[in-house]
């Protein structure tokens, strides 16, 4: 999934990875999440589709909002060796306005976290702020930044399966140091009566530090293989970027949207016989979409793009990315769907040049000439009913091939020191069904449950087996709400059946888990609420990655203040 933060991309120059950290949690507006290939538009990553964060906008009167919250983990069992009390906390605090023309949004807060196991304890300090000229009537300028300051553990694989809530000695002194910061300048304003044209500017910076042997005269080095011995290393990125793009409505039955997508990258990994060395990347992209309104009922939307992926000096790649899909209302409460698309996604450096990862102490052969991964048909037919009012049924079946999925391959033999290189599978096939219901009652009752079934296979001539790692076959998920006057009570329930493959330490997979969460809410006036919620009620215990526990049940109590 592709994360956008007010539409804007929020992804590691480095990893690929979604910078969640630069999401700010007090200003959220609403999160908007769009399902499908969506690579005509947004390009590279949206394969499987898009989540969009949209922030709060000012209210014409001044609020400021404080939320605070304290937390504890349940113990540990007795016997995992890693006893004690482990706890949790936050505080947030935001404020917005307006004056005239201007708004804004300041937003902050701070994150503290014991762990739940050794080596995952953080904290996070966020500040955030946004403002707003509406300096003619259509005509905006926006200025918003965000920095991040997070000292935490280096991540570390379990000891053993009869330890995991507990990593090896050597990896106790392991530490990072990770500072982020974003800005960026969105100018908005129409050109004519039919045309919205609007520029996005932005700028990412991510300096990590991280530290192997914090003790200075340790017998036994943190990262140690053969002769190559390193006790901290360090991490920087850039990227400079712009989105411009058009909207226009041609007549009564076309909308159009056509812009221009540039990103610039800087990766610097340091010493260079461990991470990644020295990349700059220039990415380009060019699209074009029509929505085309077909009587009162059908709604068809056409779109391509172009994208040209460059690391300079080294890997030129570029993509089309079409899509056409339709929207049919049969009547007011049946709409049927389709979709067909092609979509991609750029290995980041990391993959390409990554010769060791820390967590597990795992030496890799770089791979500079990985391919893209690309989606070469991916089609969906679904509908949507509703019934009754408060009753609404969703179903859908996918199907998606893929060339140049990536993966991992291990290249030492039996006995001999462990040696991965990430490669390109062949072709993969991932296909299956999606199926969810909604139902709300007058008297504060609402329940939903969502089922995924996903067949999902490596069909490469030469693969050792058809399992594709880390795909779950089986997805449940339910809740359950109720508001009663002042209370309201939350229930949420996950189900995964077992991951059947994995990367790195086959024998490891993740067994099947069910997980319950619950919240509840006191609201004592508009303007304080309180609440108690259990996270993992059952206590399960269970891993997501191999060797890697994730949390169990914890306590979390906290309240939310505007004046």
């Amino acid at each position: 999934m592709l994360l956008l933060i007010d539409g804007r991309p929020a992804l590691s120059p480095e990893s690929g990875g979604a910078l969640w950290n630069l999401v700010p949690v007090s200003s959220i507006e609403r999160i908007e999440v769009v399902r499908g290939a969506y690579s005509s538009l947004y390009g590279s990553g949206a394969m499987g589709g898009v989540v969009n964060v949209i922030t709060k906008k000012a209210g014409s009167r001044p609020e400021t909002k404080i939320h605070a919250s304290y937390g504890a983990y349940n113990p540990a069992p007795a016997n995992s060796g890693y006893p004690g009390y482990h706890d949790f906390r936050s505080l947030e605090l935001s404020r917005s306005g307006q004056q005239g023309i201007f708004s804004y949004v300041l937003d902050g807060n701070w994150r503290k976290d014991d762990g739940y196991r050794e080596k995952t304890a953080f904290e996070l300090f966020n500040l955030y702020g946004k403002g707003t000229w509406n300096f003619k009537p259509g005509h905006l300028l926006q200025v918003s930044a965000n920095f991040n300051s997070m000292f935490s553990d280096a991540p570390a694989t379990w000891l053993s399966f009869r330890e995991p809530y507990r990593v090896a000695e050597f990896k106790k002194d392991d530490f990072q140091d990770r500072r982020e910061y974003n800005a960026d300048i969105l100018y908005q304003a129409p050109v004519g009566k039919q045309i919205q044209f609007s520029s996005r500017l932005y700028h990412y910076g991510n300096f990590s530090d991280f530290t192997f042997d914090t003790t200075r005269h340790a017998d036994v080095p943190n990262v140690n293989f053969g002769k190559q011995i390193v006790r901290s290393y360090s991490v920087q990125t850039r990227r400079l970027g712009n989105v411009t793009q058009l909207n226009m409505e041609a007549g009564k039955h076309h909308y159009l949207i056509a812009g221009l997508d540039v990103k610039w990258d800087y990766v610097l990994g340091e010493p260079e016989e461990f991470l990644y060395g020295e990349h700059r990347v220039l990415s380009t992209g060019a699209y074009f979409q029509d929505e085309i309104s077909i009587g009162s009922r059908l709604t068809v939307t056409a779109g391509l793009r172009f994208d040209h992926y460059q690391i300079i000096g080294e890997v030129s790649e570029h993509s089309f990315s079409p899509k056409l899909a339709a929207v049919y209302r049969v009547n007011r409460n049946l709409s049927l769907r389709a979709l067909a698309a092609q979509a991609f996604r750029d290995p980041p450096i990391a993959e390409r040049y990554i010769k060791f990862e820390q967590g597990g102490g795992l030496r890799f052969a770089p791979n500079p000439n990985l391919k893209p991964e690309r989606l070469t048909f991916s089609a969906e037919l679904g509908a949507q009913y509703e019934p009754s009012q408060g009753l609404l049924f969703d179903a859908a079946l996918f199907y998606n091939q893929y060339e140049n999925l990536i993966s991992f391959q291990q290249l030492s033999a039996p006995l001999e020191p462990l040696l991965y290189q990430v490669i390109n599978l062949r072709t993969t096939l991932m296909q299956g069904f999606e199926f969810s219901v909604k139902k709300t009652w007058n008297n504060g009752l609402r329940l939903g449950l969502a089922y995924t079934f996903l067949d999902a296979r490596d069909t490469s001539p030469e693969r050792v087996n058809d399992a594709l790692a880390y795909k779950v076959r089986h997805t449940l998920g339910t809740s359950a709400g109720l508001e009663r006057g002042k209370w309201m009570l939350a229930l949420n329930a996950r189900y995964r059946s077992r991951i059947e493959e994995v990367f790195i330490y086959p024998g490891s997979e993740p067994d099947a888990v069910f997980v319950m969460d619950s919240k509840l809410t006191f609201k004592a006036s508009d303007r304080l609420s309180c609440y108690l919620a259990v996270n993992n009620l059952n206590n399960a215990l269970y891993e997501e990655l191999e060797r890697y526990r994730m949390p169990g049940r914890s306590f979390t109590i906290g309240c939310t203040g505007k004046f």
